[in-house]
C-alpha cells in the first residue's frame, strides 16, 4: 500500500511562521507605544496630582488655518511624548485618586471643550495615530437641542468604544459628567478655570485647567507645564523664555540650563521671578550660588501673592536681612551681617525652613536661627525672586543657580 503523506513537518513551519509573526507584532507595537509616548499604560505610580490641558477649538474658516492647527495638534503631542508626559482619561485620573491610588509621574489630561464636531474630525485621527487619549465634553444643552455642530449621543458613544476616550457633557454652570471605557466621573470646573493645570488629590471636587494657547510652539508648552511642574524631589529652579516673557522653570539638577542670568529691563528698577512649581512646599531646603550681584536681591519664601504673607530675605549691603510679611506690613525678625558686600563678587547663600524654624549661612558662615517665623498657610505659597536697585535701575544677578529640596529640614 502506498505511504500517507505526513504532514508533521509542513504544520511545524507553519506554526513557527505563525509565532515569528506574533513576536514581530508584538514588538512593533512597543515600539509604536514607546514613540508614541502614549496612553494606555496602565501603569501605576505615587503622584498625588496631574495636569489637565485645555485644547483649543478648531474654528478656521479656511483650508489654510486648518492645516496649520493640525500640524500643530501633531507638533504638540510629540513634544509632549518627548518630555516625558503620560496622557490619562480624565475617569481613570479622577478614579485612581478618589480611590486613594496614585498616578503615573508627569499625568496630564487632554480636554475637549465645548467639543464641536468640527474639531473632532480633524483632531480625532491626529490623537488615534498616536494613541493619545482624550476627554470630549460636548455642550450638554446643544447636543439636547440637536445642534448640528455638535456630536450626537451616537458619535459619543463611538468615542469610547473605538477610540477608548472619555465622553460626555459640560454645562454652562461649570459642571460635567462623563463616561470613559471603564468608569464614570462628575464633577465640575474652578469658576476661573484657564490659567493653571495642576490638580491635587485633595482638591477633586472643581477643577483647573490651563487653556492653550493655539500660537504655543511645541516648545512653548512644554516649558510652560515644566513652569507649573510640582517640585516633588531635589530640583534647580531655573528660567525659560515663552512667548518672549521670562518664566521660572523646575528641571532636573543637571540640566545645562540650570544656571541663568537675570537683569532690570532697561526701563525699569526692577525684574521678578517665580516658580509656581513650589507651590504648597512650605518646608524646604534652598542653595542660592551666583558670580555676581548688581543692586539688591531679594528672596520670597513661602510668599502668596493675594495676602502678601510670607518670608523676606534680602541681601544687598553688608548684610542679610530677614523679614516676616504680612500685606502692607513687615518686621524684621534677624540679620547677618557680612564681611564683604556681595556686590561684583561669587556668593553662595544657604536656607533651610520647616515650619516655623529658618536656618540661613553666607559662603559657608555659621547660620543664623529664627525660630519664631511666621506659620506657613497650608498649599498656599511658593518662592519668588526679586531684583531691584532704586538709584540706577540696573539690578541683574549673574550665573544664578538655585538647587531647591523640598521636604522637613533635619
Amino acid at each position: 500500500m502506498p505511504r500517507k503523506p505526513s504532514y508533521g513537518r509542513a504544520w511545524g513551519a507553519t506554526l513557527l511562521i505563525f509565532a515569528a509573526a506574533a513576536a514581530a507584532a508584538g514588538l512593533a507595537a512597543r515600539r509604536g507605544g514607546a514613540a508614541a509616548g502614549a496612553g494606555a499604560d496602565p501603569e501605576s505610580g505615587g503622584a498625588d496630582w496631574f495636569f489637565v490641558l485645555r485644547v483649543p477649538e478648531i474654528t478656521a474658516q479656511y483650508e489654510s488655518g486648518v492645516k496649520v492647527m493640525e500640524l500643530r495638534l501633531g507638533q504638540w503631542l510629540d513634544a509632549l511624548a518627548r518630555a516625558g508626559w503620560r496622557p490619562l482619561p480624565l475617569s481613570d485620573a479622577l478614579g485612581r485618586l478618589k480611590e486613594g491610588g496614585g498616578l503615573p509621574e508627569n499625568s496630564i489630561v487632554t480636554v475637549f471643550s465645548p467639543g464641536t464636531l468640527r474639531t473632532y474630525e480633524i483632531a480625532a485621527p491626529i490623537f488615534r495615530r498616536r494613541r493619545w487619549p482624550a476627554t470630549w465634553l460636548a455642550d450638554g444643552r446643544a447636543v439636547r437641542l440637536a445642534d448640528r455642530r455638535y456630536p450626537t449621543a451616537h458619535v459619543l458613544r463611538l468615542m469610547r468604544r473605538r477610540d477608548g476616550w472619555d465622553a460626555g457633557f459640560a454645562e454652562a454652570s461649570g459642571a460635567f459628567r462623563l463616561k470613559g471605557p471603564r468608569a464614570a466621573a462628575r464633577g465640575g470646573w474652578l469658576a476661573k478655570a484657564g490659567g493653571l493645570a495642576l490638580n491635587r488629590a485633595a482638591a477633586l471636587d472643581r477643577l483647573g485647567c490651563l487653556v492653550v494657547n493655539g500660537d504655543w510652539t511645541a516648545a512653548d508648552l512644554v516649558r510652560r507645564l515644566a513652569a507649573e511642574k510640582p517640585a516633588t524631589g531635589k530640583v534647580c529652579l531655573g528660567k525659560a523664555w515663552i512667548q518672549s516673557r521670562e518664566w521660572g522653570v523646575t528641571m532636573p539638577g543637571g540640566s545645562p540650563e540650570a544656571r541663568f542670568s537675570l537683569r532690570a529691563p532697561p526701563a525699569k528698577k526692577g525684574a521678578r521671578l517665580f516658580w509656581l512649581g513650589t507651590a504648597g512646599r512650605p518646608d524646604f531646603r534652598l542653595r542660592a550660588r551666583a558670580r555676581g550681584l548688581e543692586g539688591e536681591l531679594r528672596l520670597l519664601l513661602r510668599y502668596d501673592e493675594a495676602s502678601g504673607a510670607g518670608l523676606l530675605v534680602a541681601l544687598g549691603g553688608r548684610d542679610v536681612v530677614v523679614e516676616g510679611l504680612r500685606g502692607s506690613r513687615s518686621r524684621r525678625l534677624a540679620s547677618l551681617a557680612l564681611p564683604a558686600a556681595p556686590q561684583g563678587r561669587p556668593f553662595q547663600l544657604d536656607i533651610d525652613l520647616a515650619g516655623r524654624r529658618l536656618a540661613l549661612s553666607m559662603d559657608g558662615s555659621a547660620p543664623i536661627i529664627v525660630d519664631a517665623g511666621p506659620r506657613p498657610a497650608p498649599g498656599q505659597g511658593m518662592l519668588q525672586l526679586q531684583l531691584a536697585d532704586r538709584m540706577r535701575g540696573i539690578a541683574e544677578v549673574r550665573d544664578l543657580r538655585l538647587d531647591f529640596s523640598p521636604g522637613k529640614a533635619r
